[in-house]
Parts: C-alpha cells; structure tokens; sequence
C-alpha cells in the first residue's frame, strides 16, 4: 500500500500526529503502532 509513496517531512509529521490520535482514541496494539512509526521514519530518512 505505501511502498512508493514520496513523503515530505511535513506529510510524516502530520500523519504521525493522525496514527497518535488514534492510537489515544482506539487503543491501537502498540506494537503495531511502533512498527508504523518506525517505517514512517526510515522513509523520511531515506529522502
């Protein structure tokens, strides 16, 4: 699903900031939640 997809810093953030709100909101397993946050990250850093 995202595997192409070219992210700005500012798009990661704002998503980051979403998945958190959900993550308060529904209680996301937070393994899932780290291993999300963790693939956001490589793919910001890999710009």
């Amino acid at each position: 699903m995202m595997e192409e997809i070219k992210l700005k810093k500012t798009d990661i953030s704002i998503i980051l900031r979403g998945l958190e709100a959900l993550y308060v909101a529904y209680g996301i397993n937070k393994k899932d939640y780290e291993r999300l946050f963790r693939k956001l990250k490589k793919q910001g850093a890999g710009e």
